[in-house]
């Protein structure tokens, strides 16, 4: 296993432009189709030598894929490799404290919840910032509400000035600028048509020119959601080929 000092030196061999070949984006995508700039523009944010910890929201209306977004980079082997303590937690407009504090310990230490519930709110409050204290972290806070949330949760996390990054996923931009005093990283309606296409028929796979017309109507009535395009392609590619079926689609 690596020592913190190893990790200290393979970081300081590769600049923070070398987080960012597009052989390696490429082979740890999800289903990202037309965003490609905004993921190179978080791996930048999140590789950057600002030794200060730094905010990151992802900001776009629900279904737009802020979440895979963020996921996509969480889950890069570049990503894991230049952080030593990544988590993941979600937030929700109906968020319990408690328990993602919890969630913050179980995944550094590997506990499970149960063996914590005799522990008090500030005990995990203090388990967590113990634990992340003279490391580089990386925190994504899914789907945030409001700063009521931020205010409480920002606490639990020091400030290393060893380039921690925390991300945020909201759909509230005003949000955002409150957090981070910028807007974020916006996501922005996709070509819906090459994403339908890879989910219907496969990875180089095209589409028949007899349902051409047809599929790229449905494309269009996704209004640029990865999330309605994943949900409706893959409904058509375990359908098969049939027209009635797509025309009816179609209609919805």
């Amino acid at each position: 296993m690596a020592t913190v000092q190893d990790r200290q030196q393979r970081r300081n061999s590769n600049p923070a432009g070398s987080f960012m070949s597009s052989s390696t984006l490429q082979g740890h995508k999800q289903a990202m189709v037309g965003c490609d700039d905004v993921l190179n523009e978080l791996m930048d944010k999140l590789t950057g030598r600002q030794s200060d910890c730094r905010i990151i929201p992802i900001v776009g209306m629900g279904g737009i894929g802020k979440t895979t977004l963020a996921r996509n980079a969480y889950e890069n082997p570049l990503i894991v490799e230049y952080f030593d303590i990544p988590i993941w937690v979600r937030v929700s407009q109906e968020y319990n404290t408690r328990e993602i504090l919890l969630e913050l310990v179980c995944q550094k230490s590997k506990k499970r919840k149960e063996a914590l519930r005799e522990v008090g709110d500030e005990g995990l409050v203090e388990m967590v910032y113990k634990s992340l204290s003279g490391r580089r972290y990386l925190i994504v806070m899914d789907d945030m509400w409001s700063i009521e949330a931020w205010n409480k949760l920002k606490l639990f996390f020091p400030n290393n000035n060893n380039e921690s990054r925390i991300v945020l996923t909201t759909r509230l931009s005003n949000l955002a600028l409150r957090i981070s005093g910028s807007r974020g990283l916006r996501m922005n309606f996709l070509e819906s048509w090459d994403l339908f296409c890879k989910i219907v028929f496969g990875e180089g796979g095209g589409c028949p020119p007899e349902l051409e017309e047809i599929g790229k109507t449905i494309a269009k009535n996704c209004k640029g959601l990865p999330l309605s395009v994943i949900v409706i392609g893959g409904l058509l590619a375990k359908s098969g080929k049939a027209r009635d079926y797509w025309s009816t689609l179609q209609k919805i």
